[in-house]
């Protein structure tokens, strides 16, 4: 994974994962069993930046996000907004 250093916030990787499905609408029928193992080999390959937002499914996309890396041992820049 390459990554971008970030001042202040350490090193992101360049590959952002999107969140969006898991808020459940507009996307037709998925396995929310799939978008779970996705993001979660998406960690172990290193990845560390999730685009997520409360607009997805009104929330929805954050909460289940939560639930998922609820496990993992890393942590997770979140921004609202972009600023850089």
């Amino acid at each position: 994974m390459k990554y971008k250093c970030i001042e202040k916030f350490g090193d992101l990787s360049r590959l952002c994962f999107g969140c969006e499905p898991l808020g459940g609408s507009d996307w037709g029928k998925f396995k929310l069993s799939d978008i779970e193992a996705s993001i979660r080999f998406s960690i172990e390959m290193g990845v560390n930046f999730f685009d997520t937002a409360d607009i997805y499914g009104l929330g929805l996309s954050e909460k289940r996000f939560c639930k998922i890396i609820i496990w993992s041992k890393f942590f997770i820049v979140l921004f609202k907004g972009t600023f850089f």
